[in-house]
C-alpha cells in the first residue's frame, strides 16, 4: 500500500476500512466502462464506478510464458457482454486498488493490460488480461526504400 494511513489500518487487528478493486475498460472513441467490486456504486476522482461483482486471479510465477491475469465478471444481466461485443478491438484495462478510507487515493494500479480470449455463458464473462508482448514486434516497424525516403539513402 502506498499511503501510510491505509497500511496502518490494514495491519490493525480489526478495521473499518476495506480495499476496493476498480476496473476500467477503455478504448479510444468509445465510452469507458467503470466497475467496482462492491455492493454500492462509488465515486473516485470524479468518476462513478458501478457496483458489479468480479474476480481477479493473479498469475503463477512461470519463466517460460508471459504472465496473464484471469478476470471473471458476473453477467446475469448481460450488459457487460453487450459492451464487449460493441467494441471493434480488445479494450485496455486499468486495474486500481483504493481503500474506503480515501476513495480518491489509488493505493496500487496496473494499467497496461489488454482483455483477450473472452468467453461467456449465462452467468459469467471470463477473459485473460495480458501484457503486450514487445519481444515479438518487428523492428523497425516500417520498410524504408530509396523512393519514399530519399534523404535516408542520399550521401
Amino acid at each position: 500500500m502506498t499511503s501510510a494511513a491505509a497500511t496502518a489500518q490494514l495491519q490493525a487487528t480489526s478495521s473499518d476500512i476495506a480495499l476496493l478493486c476498480l476496473l476500467t475498460f477503455s478504448l479510444p472513441g468509445h465510452d469507458d466502462l467503470r466497475l467496482v467490486n462492491n455492493t454500492v456504486d462509488i465515486v473516485s476522482r470524479g468518476q462513478t464506478y458501478t457496483a458489479y461483482p468480479f474476480r481477479i486471479s493473479l498469475p503463477n510465477d512461470d519463466s517460460e510464458r508471459l504472465p496473464t491475469v484471469t478476470l471473471q465478471i458476473d453477467n446475469v444481466s448481460g450488459e457487460i457482454m453487450e459492451y464487449i461485443r460493441s467494441l471493434p478491438q480488445a479494450p485496455t484495462m486499468l486495474l486500481e486498488v483504493v481503500s474506503t478510507l480515501d476513495l480518491d487515493t489509488v493505493e496500487k494500479a496496473v494499467g497496461f493490460l489488454k482483455l483477450q480470449q473472452v468467453s461467456y455463458d449465462a452467468l459469467t464473462v471470463s477473459g485473460s488480461l495480458t501484457l503486450d508482448n514487445y519481444l515479438t514486434r518487428r523492428f523497425p516497424g516500417d520498410d524504408y526504400d530509396p523512393i519514399q525516403f530519399a534523404a535516408i539513402f542520399s550521401l
